[in-house]
């Protein structure tokens, strides 16, 4: 059984279901230094509608920001698995496959004992960001447009007419609306530089400890 997914604040739910039908699987996990995921995370959440600043995101000081400072660590989820799955997992830097994708694939390809030739696999990054002209004018009318966490319909039908509509709507903002409002958009950045380092420096232990568990897990992979 092939399982791959990304898991953020669902991760406990999901991978409760997993360990009890099957505790015997091996779990791969790649993590991505917690400032660079919640800023993915952050992007992400206004195309969806989210209408806030960053701070409003995630919040460090009052932990009043619609994520919460504990859906950050990773040391819990890593410890979950250890207690709730047979075998033991193969912990990977999402910078290591930037770095040097071979070695990355190399120890997937170790750990699940198989075997793959690298110059047939397409590498070019897929699914890229929106620019931050596109999403800071996403930014600015989605209070006033979308509907943030917005209760969706239970009928099918209207679930998926409603969905659909706020796909339009979100694909003329990102697509169309920096092509006539572009005027509209502040030189201000997306997010501070001073707001990712606040996030990296307040989790630097958490992060500390994923680095140490990857270095200890295995030496093979330094070693490709």
């Amino acid at each position: 059984m092939l399982h791959s997914r990304e898991m953020d604040r669902q991760f406990f739910t999901e991978m409760e279901k997993m360990a009890k039908r099957f505790p015997k699987v091996k779990i791969i996990i790649v993590f991505r230094r917690h400032d660079e995921w919640i800023a993915s995370q952050y992007r992400r959440h206004i195309k969806n509608g989210f209408p806030g600043s960053f701070e409003d995101f995630i919040d460090l000081k009052k932990d009043s920001g619609a994520w919460k400072q504990k859906d950050l660590y990773f040391r819990p989820m890593l410890d979950f698995i250890l207690e709730n799955f047979e075998a033991k997992p193969l912990v990977l830097d999402s910078r290591l496959l930037k770095e040097k994708p071979d070695t990355f694939l190399k120890a997937i390809a170790q750990y699940c004992h198989a075997d793959f030739k690298i110059d047939q696999i397409n590498l070019k990054p897929k699914h890229k960001s929106y620019s931050p002209t596109q999403l800071k004018l996403k930014r600015k009318y989605n209070a006033k447009w979308f509907s943030y966490d917005q209760p969706q319909p239970e009928n099918r039908l209207q679930k998926w007419l409603f969905r659909r509509s706020q796909m339009l709507k979100s694909y003329f903002f990102l697509y169309l609306a920096p092509v006539f409002m572009k005027n509209k958009v502040s030189n201000e950045p997306l997010i501070a530089k001073s707001s990712l380092e606040s996030v990296r420096n307040f989790y630097s232990e958490d992060w500390a400890y994923i680095q140490d568990f990857i270095a200890r897990q295995t030496t093979a992979i330094d070693s490709f």
